[in-house]
């Protein structure tokens, strides 16, 4: 990507329609692209997560939120999303709810996409009719009892 100086500091330049990244706390940050909250956040309680609804998400990184305290997480600025890369919220061990609503677009899911999340005791996969690639450990170590993979029946897995 593009870098430029800013007071001494390198910062770096990327579309906002390609991924996203939140800056660390101290405001520094290497030249490298993130690999999501979790990367920043990790060591850290992260209980809520608010975007902007217009933001033209269409791929989330790996790790978008790992290991964070959140309880539940409103998903609608990825409603432009497609892909949903390796390990999407994991060990979210809190997370109780999630609505996949907003992730009707999407096509692809990678690794361990709920992997960890271990207080979660429900998911409506309604949403990912259109998912034809899932990978690993899709709903691995979670607190599921019961799903129905119905909407995601004709996915390579």
């Amino acid at each position: 990507g593009n870098v430029e100086q800013s007071e001494g500091k390198e910062r770096l330049v990327k579309e906002w329609s390609d991924f996203f990244f939140f800056q660390a706390e101290d405001g520094i940050r290497d030249a490298q692209e993130s690999r999501g909250l979790g990367d920043v956040y990790k060591r850290q309680s992260l209980t809520t997560v608010t975007t902007s609804p217009e933001m033209n998400i269409t791929s989330v990184g790996p790790m978008y939120l790992n290991a964070t305290a959140i309880k539940t997480l409103d998903l609608r600025h990825l409603r432009n999303t497609t892909v949903v890369n390796s390990s999407f919220l994991l060990n979210c061990a809190e997370l109780n709810t999630i609505d996949l609503t907003p992730l009707d677009k999407v096509v692809e899911v990678g690794n361990a996409f709920l992997l960890g999340c271990k207080s979660l005791t429900s998911i409506n996969l309604t949403p990912f009719k259109n998912v034809v690639q899932v990978g690993r450990f899709f709903l691995g170590d979670t607190g599921l009892a019961d799903v129905d993979l119905t909407p995601i029946r004709n996915a390579k897995m």
